[in-house]
């Protein structure tokens, strides 16, 4: 049902060449696979992944469709990559994390057939989806639900933003733990653990439940501020995360950077002078390399195991 709703959104055709790049695991992986099963479709599978030989593949192959994680939208832009290399291409599809409004833009320069960002978790597949191309007044957004999915927002109280929650056809049957399957009920709502606000029937994503948080009472967007940072190109890359111990009664924001650029005494006055003062990360850790895998997702395990080795140094 997941990969049928994928095929009528993005008008998949049968026998389309399907080219796929992240790890089998991964549940975009899994429903590619599916729509080509369906579909009987020739299917391209990257085992290790490489970002040129990902373009080269499709461009042999003559590959019709995929899912592209946003980094790789990205790094097309970033390397300028010529039009005809994706011309086989029936669309583009964006998932993993929002693109910038800027890149939605550059990417309706360079590709002229239908661009998708799509929201969706991995519990319950595609949310929404936001036709770049024809709904550009509303690109900050992530798009209208999809058929068979109802969205409604939990509002913090006195915020204008909530935990978005889901209703859907295509929801999981529930969690699998100590060899027994816990059902949820799929006929209330799913917490996602993701924020935003719906206007005028768009679903706009504000960022992770696990990136808000409260200090002396204020809301803080971490979000913001990495905006901020990489928008503003103080940073070349950056993670802001918050750490909690019996010791404080507010959180302290940590702020882990990587800048050819800039010291930590240049990005703290910056921040100093750009941020209001409940939103100043407590902590600065400059890295070489801000870990990240061969996809450009962050790789939040190994950047933890850094924050808590540089705060047992100091």
């Amino acid at each position: 049902e997941r990969a049928k709703s994928n095929i009528n959104s993005f008008k998949i055709k049968k026998k389309d060449i399907i080219i796929i790049s992240t790890p089998l695991h991964h549940t975009l992986a899994i429903r590619l696979m599916t729509i080509g099963i369906i579909l009987e479709s020739k299917i391209i599978f990257m085992e290790n992944y490489n970002f040129h030989n990902f373009l080269k593949l499709i461009k042999t192959f003559k590959c019709n469709f995929t899912f592209f994680i946003s980094n790789q939208l990205i790094e097309i832009l970033k390397n300028r990559i010529k039009p005809y290399v994706l011309k086989s291409l029936r669309c583009l599809v964006s998932s993993s994390a929002s693109l910038p409004i800027d890149k939605k833009s550059q990417l309706i320069k360079i590709f002229s057939k239908n661009i998708y960002e799509m929201y969706g978790l991995s519990e319950a597949a595609v949310v929404s989806i936001l036709k770049i191309n024809s709904q550009k007044t509303n690109l900050s957004s992530v798009g209208k639900p999809i058929r068979n999915v109802k969205l409604k927002i939990n509002y913090f109280k006195n915020e204008r933003v909530g935990e978005i929650e889901v209703k859907s056809k295509y929801i999981f049957l529930g969690y699998y733990i100590r060899n027994r399957l816990k059902r949820i009920n799929r006929k209330s709502f799913f917490k996602t653990g993701d924020i935003g606000y719906i206007k005028n029937g768009f679903l706009y994503f504000s960022g992770r439940k696990k990136n808000f948080v409260k200090i002396n009472g204020i809301s803080i967007y971490l979000d913001d501020i990495h905006n901020l940072l990489t928008q503003k190109k103080i940073v070349d890359d950056c993670v802001l995360t918050y750490i909690e111990d019996n010791k404080n009664i507010n959180p302290r924001i940590c702020l882990v950077f990587q800048s050819n650029k800039h010291n930590v005494n240049y990005i703290r006055n910056f921040c100093f002078k750009n941020l209001s003062t409940y939103q100043i990360p407590t902590y600065f850790f400059k890295l070489n390399k801000i870990p990240r895998n061969k996809m450009k997702k962050l790789n939040m395990v190994e950047i933890q195991k850094i924050i808590t080795k540089k705060l047992a140094f100091n």
